[in-house]
């Protein structure tokens, strides 16, 4: 960003300086959003980052968008190479996107039990609890989207 405008004419050179540093740390982060690497290639260090957030809550809020945009890249960047990782037929891509991506490829959790030696069944206040458990966790065999009140089939 140029230092062109009519509000930077009135600034010292120490403002001017920060206000520099402040842009490229923004510009950084949204290409990559590390802070580490972002202050390293502006020229300056975390102290000063964290300083500038402290002291400047629009700057502080400008990282925070700004992360997240570089944060959008990235994964875009990868969500690429593991296309193409598919298209090569690497089967460890294939199967971290179908795990993750399709229902029927999706981990799965089995909870088993054995009762007490007497044979002793659940109450009705135990499986309620069991049950609310397991949609609270989202482990109940709904898809998380599902919101009809309906047991799920098994």
């Amino acid at each position: 960003m140029e230092n062109n405008s009519k509000e930077d004419a009135g600034m010292s050179a120490t403002e001017a300086r920060h206000k520099g540093l402040k842009d490229a740390i923004l510009e950084c982060l949204k290409e990559t959003p590390i802070i580490q690497y972002a202050v390293k290639k502006a020229g300056t260090s975390r102290s000063t980052f964290y300083r500038f957030c402290k002291d400047d809550l629009i700057f502080a809020k400008a990282v925070g968008e700004a992360i997240s945009e570089g944060a959008s890249t990235v994964s875009d960047l990868a969500q690429i190479q593991l296309i193409a990782a598919i298209r090569d037929r690497d089967m460890s891509a294939i199967k971290y996107w179908l795990s993750h991506h399709d229902k029927a490829y999706a981990p799965k959790l089995y909870v088993t039990t054995e009762l007490m030696e007497d044979n002793r069944k659940l109450t009705p206040e135990q499986k309620t609890l069991i049950e609310e458990a397991l949609k609270m966790a989202g482990l109940d065999g709904r898809d998380a989207t599902d919101t009809k009140d309906e047991k799920p089939k098994q």
